[in-house]
């Protein structure tokens, strides 16, 4: 979890950009200031964290009639929201909420997401509490439900259905991603609509959702070395 932070921090596209700066005012080297000014048109400017989020994307076929639940992983309030949607909308399948306590917080991402979900529906909603990354969902869920071949729906954040779908069917689990390909989908289109540039005024946004995208590429990769 430590080592998670270490990697998350050194990997954030500001401080990379800001290390570069103060190499070149120590050094004097001209490369460092234009690699400087190359990070922040790449991170901050052009959509490129868009193109490497959609290929973090991963959309399936499924029916409602097909599927036994939904599995909702901790990680932060829009999962917690995108779960009250999926237990009013989906009221006859089970709802399944994954994530333990964080480095920072003495409450579990399950005890939380409990209050809010209790508003919609207590039945068929199931709660995993001791996890703290995805390998830990995918394999604390699995011994405790035990789902055996029944199909099941990912439900977590755009740049994390990759690494996600991967390790839960690594695991044991049959699952699918929320995710639904349009019959007219276009990669590019997709990521970067017809105005790449419109958020180019939200430099702050732009950064930190860099910042996750480059942190999942790297999870990704030690995942798959991993396990």
């Amino acid at each position: 979890m430590i080592l998670e932070e270490i990697i998350g921090a050194i990997i954030d596209p500001v401080f990379i950009i800001f290390m570069l700066i103060i190499f070149y005012y120590f050094f004097k080297k001209r490369v460092f200031l234009i690699l400087s000014l190359l990070f922040f048109i790449m991170f901050g400017i052009f959509p490129l964290n868009k193109i490497l989020n959609e290929s973090l994307l991963v959309h399936d076929e499924w029916n409602a009639s097909d599927v036994t639940g939904f599995i909702v992983l901790g990680g932060n309030n829009d999962r917690v929201l995108k779960g009250l949607e999926i237990a009013k909308n989906y009221p006859d399948k089970k709802v399944i909420f994954t994530g333990g306590k964080s480095l920072f917080s003495e409450t579990s991402q399950a005890q939380k997401a409990k209050f809010f979900l209790s508003l919609v529906r207590n039945e068929e909603i199931l709660y995993e509490s001791k996890s703290v990354n995805t390998f830990e969902n995918a394999k604390f869920t699995y011994e405790k439900f035990k789902p055996g071949k029944d199909l099941y729906i990912i439900v977590t954040s755009d740049y994390h259905y990759k690494r996600s779908v991967e390790i839960f069917k690594k695991v044991g689990w049959n699952v699918k991603s929320f995710l639904k390909k349009d019959e007219n989908y276009n990669f590019f289109k997709s990521c970067c609509g017809y105005g790449p540039f419109n958020n180019l005024y939200k430099l702050t946004d732009n950064f930190s959702y860099t910042r996750n995208v480059l942190r999942e590429y790297v999870a990704l990769l030690y995942y798959r070395l991993k396990y």
